[in-house]
């Protein structure tokens, strides 16, 4: 692991840097905090990231961004987890969509898409540090690296879609950004305007796609978009079908 040392601070947000480490998210309860200050930590040279459903990322070093915040879990986020998650993707969806020309989306449940390609990546957890508990959340964003040794899961980065390289730190400094005030904003009461932000994003929204339950055969319907309980709704032939996130996954087009 490498060193760690304070970088910024961002309203109540504290954020820390990594030279190196295997995952910034194993890396937030080690930090310290102080008063209501609660933990940002970022690197560029991540060596063993994992994505959801512990698939591997795959990072070059000092190409791109890995990050990690804790978010202290309020009762308004413990109680809406499902539009919380939501909120964040989109504060994610537009940090990164003012820095490209292409047009970026969210991919249910919240991977940021651009050209059909995954951009960006979340994983999400309860941390309980202490007396408290986090809604702790870890981002990798492809920002600099055209290469990889592997098409799955199907990746793109800024740098593609803009046709040249981007700086680190500006991707970095909008996103935190937005992070901080998506958490500052939150409030349940606006479950109306945070879904149809959240669903306004959505990834091939009104259009054809693929799905498939683990194990199962593909099937096909048109994408309605996301109702208030996080669970995707597609229609076909047979009607409309709802699902709950982990039922079924979305196939890249």
């Amino acid at each position: 692991m490498g060193d760690i040392e304070l970088h910024s601070e961002i309203a109540d947000m504290t954020v820390w840097y990594i030279s190196e480490c295997e995952s910034t998210f194993d890396i937030l309860a080690e930090l310290p905090t102080k008063g209501n200050k609660y933990n940002a930590v970022f690197t560029f040279n991540q060596t063993a990231g994992k994505g959801q459903f512990n698939r591997t990322w795959e990072s070059q070093p000092f190409k791109n961004i890995a990050l990690s915040v804790a978010i202290p879990l309020s009762p308004d986020m413990a109680a809406n987890p499902t539009l919380f998650n939501m909120h964040l993707s989109t504060a994610v969806l537009a940090a990164l969509q003012a820095t490209s020309s292409a047009d970026l989306s969210i991919k249910w449940p919240n991977d940021i898409y651009g050209e059909d390609k995954k951009l960006a990546g979340f994983l999400m957890s309860i941390l309980s540090m202490g007396q408290n508990k986090f809604f702790q959340l870890g981002l990798g964003i492809n920002v600099n690296q055209i290469k990889w040794a592997s098409d799955i899961p199907n990746p793109i980065s800024l740098s593609i879609l803009n046709n040249q390289e981007q700086d680190l730190h500006k991707v970095l400094n909008g996103t935190l950004s937005q992070i901080q005030k998506s958490v500052e904003s939150f409030n349940s009461k606006n479950q109306e305007k945070i879904l149809c932000a959240f669903n306004k994003g959505l990834w091939r929204r009104g259009k054809d796609v693929t799905y498939a339950a683990e194990g199962k055969a593909t099937e096909q319907g048109i994408l309605l978009g996301v109702n208030t309980k996080g669970q995707i709704q597609v229609t076909h032939t047979g009607g409309i079908k709802s699902f709950h996130l982990g039922e079924v996954r979305l196939l890249p087009g």
